[in-house]
């Protein structure tokens, strides 16, 4: 999940197999039921998720948080 800004997040997905829209829409969904129905959600199918510099993979990014630090986290 990589919040952008605060209208707009998107959610990566490694998906092994066939990815019924309807789970776009429920992720869609989940994302809007905690930052608010004013949230545009995009899915996007990638081939793999990015590691950060420590080799680690985080779960959710913001970057309006990096953005106010000055840059990203290491």
């Amino acid at each position: 999940v990589v919040q952008e800004r605060l209208d707009f997040t998107r959610v990566l997905v490694v998906a092994d197999g066939p990815w019924p829209a309807e789970r776009d829409r429920a992720i869609e969904a989940g994302i809007k039921a905690r930052l608010g129905e004013g949230v545009t959600v995009r899915v996007e199918r990638v081939a793999s998720i990015p590691t950060e510099p420590s080799g680690k993979r985080r779960f959710v990014r913001s970057l309006i948080a990096e953005e106010h630090r000055g840059g990203p986290r290491a």
